[in-house]
């Protein structure tokens, strides 16, 4: 990978790693990081909140796994924030074009209605990729390995457990294949 590309997969896998959003991660500095004895946390206030707005200000805490601790290292000193950074929509035609050299290329159906009717339409599994999907990831590995709805719900900053519950449909689903 060109290092504007290893920048981006390595942006993407922390947010793999901390179920952190865009807007989140792009603004880490040390001030996030807080060593809790034999391990840290990023400790931040997400900026898509409607807390701010009500006055209550919502904290959220994410364990570093050793992962997300080595990418940070990487870069330890080199940049403004801990991450490396450039626009979101870059970053997003970037991951397509990483997920396309990594031979993610299933072909996924997908259906749009227009005026009332299906309009299907079938592209590679690549062009789904973006920095959001780094959190979806996050929660649904999550979930598998068995973090409890509740916890993860803390950790993603959701005021509500059903935008949660989102990701336990689709845990649900690998349960099933597991026991089958």
């Amino acid at each position: 990978l060109s290092e504007s590309m290893s920048k981006v997969r390595d942006a993407f896998l922390f947010a793999c790693y901390t179920g952190l959003r865009y807007s989140d991660w792009s603004r880490l500095s040390k001030q996030h990081i807080i060593s809790k004895g034999t391990y840290s946390v990023v400790s931040i206030i997400p900026e898509k909140t409607n807390s701010l707005a009500q006055k209550s200000i919502k904290r959220v805490e994410v364990p570093l796994l050793p992962e997300a601790l080595e990418i940070i290292e990487k870069y330890n000193g080199q940049l403004k924030t801990l991450l490396p950074v450039m626009a979101n929509q870059k970053i997003n035609e970037y991951l397509k074009h990483i997920g396309m050299m990594a031979g993610i290329d299933d072909l996924i159906e997908t259906v749009v209605y227009k005026n009332g009717k299906p309009s299907y339409n079938v592209q590679h599994k690549y062009t789904f990729l973006s920095s959001h999907i780094a959190r979806h990831t996050y929660a649904t590995l999550s979930l598998m390995k068995g973090v409890p709805l509740e916890v993860l719900k803390r950790a993603l900053g959701h005021s509500d457990i059903k935008v949660t519950m989102v990701y336990a449909k689709i845990v649900d689903e690998y349960k099933d294949r597991v026991i089958l």
